[in-house]
């Protein structure tokens, strides 16, 4: 039964410590600040960099010119340790376009704080830890929830965070706000009204380690928007609950997981009833100086065709993962609702690593053949095929250079959805620096 009163999910107590971020001004060179921080136990320098440049073309038509840019993403950050149990960290991020700045002598306030966050360790001299502010959140594959370090903005969540690590269990408990709706208040201010509706992410992440080299994962996801549309339904209440396993069997890898997803979606003209899926094998067979491996990814669609119900929502959204480790290097699939028309998909790959133990190059060739997860009759189903190419070299420790490139040949869906008749082979490239420190 359905309630025409739209409550928000809240957590008490979630958001109850505020932190106060401390900005520290270094005078010093780079090498005497870092001297000076790796001279004192209680403090940690921290440093990442990533500059990639792009050549795309793909739109399908080789009419049009490819187009090229570069994103540089500089982070710095700085840990402090309190006390054994209590410890600060803040993680300053510029992530820019180069070249978009109005000149030379323009400032374009790119600056952000990526992560601020205050841990706790042995809460209640329990192991128990808690960390609250803004972080980043990544599990396991990070199809479901992930930090997407590809992206040079990367993801990082406003929220706290209870982490329980007793032997082979690991268990998370987190509460994020994604939108808050309601102004900010400096002085009493009457007759105010209240914003449309937070946007919040709660999770529970559980692993257990079965044996050595097995790993058994479960976990729940609960989205909240608490807008409302005109008939005071909420704009979305969405449960994901799922389950991994990886383990190695000799010289065999597997890894499974899966997930059901359940709810309600407004869409401000009716309410839908979701009811998707998503589930993926991989397999990888270790040859030493090589890998082999195959996956298929399936990613539920909603039902097409002249007698489908029109107030079910079957397409799969995974909207917190790093959608880019797994449907192709050229992210036609980073949102899975919309860039499939609804329909899903499904992805079968085939591919090999290579990795030599002395040297400090590798590969990964990986193919894909990628179909519609829902088709109705005389329907165009097929996205396509792409293959992916990235050669990496190691130039120093914690630093290194990347190299790729992909071509998508379009199926019939993918001319459909891209309206181009008789595409032609799309292309792909890039080159990526990146280094830690």
């Amino acid at each position: 039964m359905r309630s025409n009163e739209c409550t928000a999910l809240r957590f008490p107590g979630a958001f109850a410590l505020l932190l106060t971020a401390v900005v520290f001004c270094l005078a010093q060179a780079p090498a005497g600040a870092q001297a000076l921080l790796n001279n004192s136990p209680d403090w940690t320098f921290s440093a990442e960099f990533q500059m990639r440049s792009d050549w795309d073309s793909r739109d399908f038509t080789s009419a049009t010119d490819a187009f090229g840019f570069t994103t540089l993403r500089t982070r710095a950050g700085i840990q402090r340790s309190i006390n054994p149990n209590v410890h600060f960290f803040v993680q300053l991020q510029d992530a820019r376009i180069l070249g978009t700045a109005p000149n030379s002598l323009a400032n374009t306030a790119n600056v952000d704080v990526h992560q601020a966050f205050l841990q706790v360790d042995s809460l209640f001299s329990l192991p128990l830890s808690l960390q609250a502010g803004r972080l980043t959140l990544s599990y396991g594959t990070q199809r479901f929830v992930g930090a997407t370090d590809w992206s040079f903005v990367g993801r990082s969540f406003d929220g706290a965070r209870m982490a329980l690590r007793q032997g082979d269990l690991k268990v998370d408990v987190f509460s994020t706000l994604l939108r808050e709706s309601d102004p900010f208040v400096g002085i009493a201010t009457p007759n105010l009204p209240p914003g449309a509706g937070d946007l919040r992410l709660h999770g529970l992440w559980g692993d257990y380690i079965v044996e050595p080299g097995h790993k058994l994962t479960a976990f729940g996801l609960l989205e909240n928007d608490a807008g409302s549309d005109a008939n005071g339904n909420c704009l979305l209440n969405r449960l994901t609950a799922g389950v991994n396993y990886g383990g190695d069997i000799g010289d065999l890898h597997l890894l499974f997981e899966a997930a059901y997803q359940s709810g309600e979606q407004s869409t401000e003209e009716q309410l839908l009833d979701i009811a998707a899926y998503v589930a993926s094998l991989r397999l990888a067979y270790d040859l030493g100086e090589f890998t082999a491996f195959a996956q298929l990814d399936l990613l539920s669609g909603t039902e097409q065709g002249a007698d489908a119900p029109t107030d079910a929502m079957g397409t799969i959204a995974l909207p917190y993962g790093t959608n880019h480790k797994f449907y192709g290097y050229m992210d036609y699939f980073i949102n899975i609702p919309v860039n499939s028309a609804g329909r899903g998909l499904n992805d079968a790959s085939l591919g090999f690593a290579w990795k030599p133990e002395a040297g400090d190059f590798g590969a990964t060739l990986q193919a894909h053949h990628m179909t519609a997860n829902e088709s109705a009759d005389e329907q165009a189903d097929t996205f396509g095929q792409e293959v992916d190419l990235i050669l990496t070299y190691g130039l120093a420790a914690k630093t290194k250079l990347s190299l790729g490139g992909s071509v998508f040949l379009a199926g019939d869906l993918m001319e459909q959805l891209f309206n181009v008749a008789d595409p032609d082979p799309s292309l792909w490239a890039f080159l990526m620096l990146t280094a830690q420190i």
